[in-house]
């Protein structure tokens, strides 16, 4: 039997057995995090902050005994 024809990825046809990006159009709206997460997100980065500058706080205090 002859081999299958094969065509080219940019050529648009789809393969029948293979998942298509199809869905993953550039129109699609970003999947932004809801509104809870994005305030987690916040004062998560809030906390590590002020646990950074005590940290050298610290660092320089015990740094001058």
């Amino acid at each position: 039997p002859a081999p299958p024809h094969l065509e080219y990825a940019y050529s648009g046809a789809a393969h029948p057995h293979r998942a298509s990006m199809e869905p993953m159009l550039w129109s699609d709206p970003p999947e932004d995090p809801p509104e809870e997460l994005r305030e987690a997100q916040a004062m998560l980065r809030r906390a590590g902050l002020v646990l950074a500058v005590g940290m050298v706080v610290l660092f320089l205090i015990l740094g001058l005994h």
